[in-house]
């Protein structure tokens, strides 16, 4: 048997929190690549699956050969629309860093 390198009882609690919670802001590392790109996308769709309200909130702008990706157009560039990314800051519950050293 394979042993989990997750504790169960982390999981347990992220879930918990997700269910408690409606907005949630995704950001990623300055000069967000395709692994930080990926990863806050993907998890915006999830939680867009949910029935959450879920941004994602880049510190500045990712390169355009990852505008492929569904969502992006929605993304907030903080350098482009800081008071926009302010705003959604301000509301919401739980931010969640994605793709950090």
């Amino acid at each position: 048997m394979i042993n989990s390198t997750i504790d169960a009882k982390a999981i347990d609690k992220l879930a918990r929190l997700l269910r408690e919670v409606k907005n949630v802001v995704l950001t990623c590392h300055l000069s967000p690549d395709g692994d930080a790109m990926g990863s806050s996308m993907g998890l915006c769709h999830l939680l867009h699956n949910m029935g959450k309200n879920a941004v994602v909130i880049t510190p500045d702008q990712f390169p355009l050969s990852l505008k492929f990706m569904s969502g992006t157009r929605d993304v907030v560039v903080y350098t482009c629309s800081p008071a926009a990314a302010r705003l959604h800051l301000s509301r919401a519950e739980l931010v969640m860093c994605m793709d950090f050293n």
